[in-house]
């Protein structure tokens, strides 16, 4: 039988899209599903998911890690936009199969709970209250967007393979202090005693986003309400300061170091100063020129090396204080911005660096 040739180029044309359907069918799916495998790194933080060992600067091997449970991984297309999120529970990587295929890049947090979305941008703006992160294990992380790799010709669950590494950081830094206090030249002009009162941080930002931006800051300035300002609804925050251990450390002896009997420590987002408040007696006959505050105040508002050379403050690390050693010079009042003392540290990554600090009239 003689077929009609327009009947055979109508088939051919068939078969011709029944083809192209299936190549489209094909392209689709590796286009638009990908399988993706994500390992976490955590830049020397020991986490209970990698169960790195826990750093140390050879030194400061005691101090408590960020410890890290649960990652919230953020799958974003080429503009940022956030496609879909995945989480990671208890382990450092995870492979994730039927990914949309406009996803190319990822990001994560871990040890906060953002609620904005949308948009990566839009969640590394939001803020955080710092009161909520007071303790070195609890510190948030983040690992801004990377590009997901592709892995090889080969497939699983027939989605093409990708993969992406991300590294946790956090964007605070923590201010320690610890060990003995001495006032070197005690009762030599001006004060008898010195008894602490409270240690914590002054002129903090109340607010900080992942990226490491404070704002809000909460100065207490006045000697009419001192500090820690406890009016309602206007104080510093509880999380900001500590009273001093009981009974309160009493120095009363120029040539004896106090032990404080206990650390304190606190995470910070930019450079408050570190206060400590002391009940103060003046002695009998107080030189001419030394002004008796009563509370009086050490004020230390910047960081210096063992070997004097000023330390900035960096996001990421923890700047421990020991062994605090003042002059009665030193001593100010809530009202006066004099001379600032500075601190010794050291640093090392959270990195330790151990300060000597800069204190402040």
């Amino acid at each position: 039988m003689k077929l009609n040739k327009f009947f055979m180029l109508g088939l051919a044309g068939l078969a011709f899209a029944a083809c192209s359907n299936e190549d489209e069918v094909g392209n689709d799916l590796s286009q638009n599903s990908k399988t993706i495998t994500v390992k976490i790194e955590t830049g020397g933080y020991t986490t209970r998911a990698s169960g790195d060992e826990a750093w140390t600067d050879g030194t400061n091997n005691n101090q408590s890690p960020i410890t890290v449970n649960t990652v919230t991984l953020y799958l974003l297309d080429k503009d940022g936009a956030i496609v879909d999120t995945k989480i990671l529970e208890n382990k450092s990587s995870d492979t994730f199969h039927g990914v949309s295929g406009t996803v190319t890049k990822i990001a994560a947090v871990a040890n906060c709970q953002p609620t904005a979305s949308g948009t990566w941008a839009n969640v590394v703006a939001e803020t955080f209250d710092v009161a909520d992160y007071q303790t070195a294990e609890n510190a948030p992380v983040y690992a801004e967007a990377v590009d997901i790799t592709y892995k090889n010709t080969d497939t699983q669950e027939g989605y093409p393979m990708y993969e992406a590494t991300l590294q946790l950081a956090t964007k605070m830094s923590r201010i320690e202090l610890s060990g003995n206090l001495q006032c070197t030249n005690l009762a030599e002009s001006a004060y008898k005693t010195l008894t602490l009162e409270y240690v914590g941080i002054n002129g903090a930002n109340t607010k900080f986003t992942l990226k490491g931006i404070g704002s809000e800051p909460h100065p207490v300035t006045s000697n009419l309400t001192g500090f820690p300002d406890l009016t309602p609804d206007t104080g510093t925050p509880t999380a900001f300061y500590d009273a001093a251990a009981t009974p309160a450390p009493v120095l009363n002896d120029k040539n004896t170091p106090v032990a404080l009997g206990t650390s304190y420590g606190y995470s910070v987002c930019g450079m408050p100063e570190l206060l400590l408040r002391f009940n103060s007696e003046p002695v009998d006959d107080v030189k001419e020129g030394y002004i008796i505050y009563d509370p009086a105040y050490l004020k230390i508002t910047g960081f210096k090396t063992a070997d004097g050379n000023v330390v900035a403050m960096e996001s990421g690390k923890i700047y421990q204080i020991t062994d605090l050693e003042f002059t009665e010079e030193d001593i100010t009042t809530l009202e006066k911005d004099k001379i600032c003392i500075t601190a010794t540290v050291r640093v090392a990554p959270w990195d330790i660096v151990a300060v000597e600090p800069s204190y402040g009239e």
